[in-house]
């Protein structure tokens, strides 16, 4: 199958998932700020998706991305993750101030209690979307592996994992439907630097875990600072 055929099935499942999602919320009442959202159900239709690919394909599971990994990429993931998420509060707020908005509304994810916002938003959100861009999109365009460019001398970012990261990012516009376009588009910039980060770090360990760990870290930073913000009045 060509490329340019891949990209458009991995877009066609983005969408069907977004769509699939809208339906149930109208069926069964789901909403942002409910337990189970509407995000919960994209996340867990890419899951699927994800899994149907790996046993189809008969890929095994340590080549998709589940194994283990050495304590420096541990390391690397938790620093890199809780850095990208810092910078995602402050791309938020300078696009914020720009558009000299002063509604301001929150993640969803900001609204629900803290035990929803662990499980729903650090943990499940954090897996089922890096099993589907790091794992299953990464792999689908792995043949692409050794294609890409360069920052710098030593960080080579492949077309794989360009890829996973501009789709994670452009992802994020659904939260147009209960955002304001300002922090949208500050989320889905900070949401592509941290798919380019995840990437990388997953092509160079040969694992979803680093990817997984950023991911995780980003939601936690994101999610707490703003709390403590809040509740301190700062």
């Amino acid at each position: 199958m060509k490329n340019f055929s891949k990209l458009l099935i991995v877009i066609a499942l983005l969408l069907t998932a977004f769509y699939f999602s809208q339906i149930m919320k109208k069926v069964f009442g789901f909403s942002a700020t409910t337990f189970i959202s509407s995000g919960f159900l994209v996340q867990m239709f890419l899951l699927i998706s994800s899994f149907i690919y790996l046993f189809k394909e008969q890929i095994s599971f340590s080549d998709f991305g589940f194994k283990l990994i050495k304590l420096k990429y541990l390391v690397l993931s938790v620093l890199f993750g809780s850095l990208e998420g810092i910078t995602s509060i402050i791309i938020m707020i300078i696009f914020v101030i720009i558009s000299g908005t002063k509604d301001v509304t929150p993640h969803p994810a900001s609204t629900k209690g803290f035990l929803s916002t662990i499980i729903n938003v650090w943990i499940i959100a954090s897996l089922c979307e890096e099993i589907f861009f790091r794992g299953f999109v990464y792999k689908v365009f792995s043949n692409l592996r050794q294609k890409g460019f360069h920052l710098g001398k030593k960080i080579f970012v492949s077309i794989p994992v360009t890829i996973s990261a501009v789709l994670f990012g452009f992802g994020h516009f659904c939260l147009l439907r209960v955002m304001i376009p300002p922090m949208v588009f500050g989320i889905v910039i900070s949401a592509t630097i941290l798919g380019f980060i995840a990437g990388i770090l997953r092509e160079k360990s040969g694992s979803l875990i680093p990817a997984y760990l950023t991911h995780l870290m980003a939601n936690v930073m994101g999610s707490v600072i703003p709390f403590l913000l809040k509740k301190y009045s700062l």
